[in-house]
């Protein structure tokens, strides 16, 4: 287990970042009880929202050089650094200024963290028990052996193939270009980049930025404070639940229970607001459906979107393209999350929150569909058998 504890410890930071500007924006656009000598603006507020992701944009480029120099456990642990650099920002902040730099450290090291955390996993991770984790790579031969149902000697001839397998990937560095010479592994490529697409399209960005003001435009007679606290609580929860569900029921069915539920949940949220800001009822009766529609949306994100379209990259690619293929789908999917996020605001204005938010709903039911053609189920299953999928010489994609 000690061999996670980099990764989590990552993952923990990220989640922290993602979840400041929350609670923190508002406070920064009071005129008491602020740091900064003028109220943050609407284009201010935009850019602290948007460049964690423009950050996290450039961050992979780094980190996949870094991950096959100096290793992937060590990559992690120097992505700390933006982080405790950003926070100290945070402290000494007296001008916006601050909080642009360290929106943007962060960024820099959340792309890191996304980038290696999927290698790292995909790495140190058996092909049956990938999801928990548990207890791998301490010895490579009985956790073989438990997994296969053999005693150690009949597994001997499968290890050492897994150990060539693994040397040939490693002296036969592979370019980005080398993924268009074979179907399974453009296959591989669309299949990553859609799904982190699908995931930014989502409006998991706009959900965890903008909680707070989400709960307090919807007028909710609970403390906005409150809600995002609760909103971070079922993240945990939910969070936790997955890799045993992943055992139990897969990544792929995981994915469509995911993106099922936050479209139906967005909906919701679009139809609340069409009552409220295009009709202009009165919706004082049905204040806490902002609330129940974000807690379903929260908890089916963290089942499936949140965690598993990095898990399923990791799964896709073979040692030696991993790096450069993670870095690449990485960067584009927080390209996606700077431009929803620093438009957000301006879209909103055009089409109104209710508008937004089904767009949102409408993605989520494409992410349905691109889940249910075309991803395979990964879990269980070897790289071979995977790139055979891809590769069209099975079409089993259970």
């Amino acid at each position: 287990m000690h061999n996670l504890f980099p990764g989590n410890l990552a993952s923990f930071v990220c989640g922290t970042t993602f979840g400041w500007t929350s609670p923190e924006i508002p406070k920064l656009k009071l005129t008491v009880d602020n740091p900064l000598a003028v109220p943050l603006t609407a284009s201010e507020e935009g850019w602290v929202g948007s460049l964690l992701p423009l950050g996290a944009a450039i961050g992979p480029f780094m980190a996949g050089i870094a991950a096959d120099k100096f290793g992937r456990k060590k990559t992690l642990l120097v992505a700390s650094v933006p982080f405790i650099l950003a926070f100290v920002l945070n402290i000494l902040a007296s001008d916006v200024k601050y909080f642009f730099a360290s929106r943007f450290l962060c960024g820099l090291a959340v792309g890191s963290v996304f980038t290696v955390i999927p290698m790292y996993i995909g790495e140190i991770a058996d092909d049956e028990v990938r999801g928990s984790l548990a207890d791998q790579r301490e010895a490579a031969e009985k956790s073989l052996s438990k997994l296969r149902g053999k005693p150690i000697n009949d597994i001997q001839k499968e290890l050492e193939a897994i150990r060539s397998t693994v040397e040939e990937a490693l002296a036969n560095k592979a370019s980005f270009f080398d993924i268009f010479k074979s179907r399974g592994l453009k296959m591989a490529l669309f299949l990553s980049v859609g799904l982190v697409a699908m995931q930014q399209f989502s409006g998991i960005n706009i959900i965890l930025f903008y909680t707070q003001d989400i709960f307090t435009d919807a007028g909710v007679s609970l403390p906005p404070e409150i809600c995002t606290i609760a909103i971070g609580v079922v993240q945990i929860l939910a969070s936790a639940a997955t890799p045993v569900l992943v055992d139990r029921k897969g990544k792929r069915f995981l994915l469509l229970l995911s993106a099922v539920g936050m479209g139906l949940s967005q909906a919701v949220i679009a139809y609340f607001f069409y009552l409220k800001d295009d009709k202009h009822s009165d919706i004082s009766a049905i204040g806490w459906i902002p609330i129940v529609s974000l807690i379903v949306y929260i908890v089916t994100y963290c089942l499936g979107f949140g965690p598993l379209p990095w898990a399923v990259m990791g799964e896709l690619f073979p040692g030696n393209i991993k790096s450069v293929a993670s870095t690449v789908t990485a960067s584009g999917c927080w390209v996606l999350g700077f431009l929803l996020t620093n438009y957000f605001g301006m879209v909103t204005g055009l089409i109104g929150k209710s508008g937004s938010f089904g767009i949102f709903s409408v993605c989520c039911v494409i992410a349905t569909v691109f889940t249910y053609k075309l991803v395979p189920e990964t879990s269980g299953k070897s790289l071979q058998e995977i790139q055979d999928i891809l590769n069209g010489n099975t079409n089993d994609k259970d």
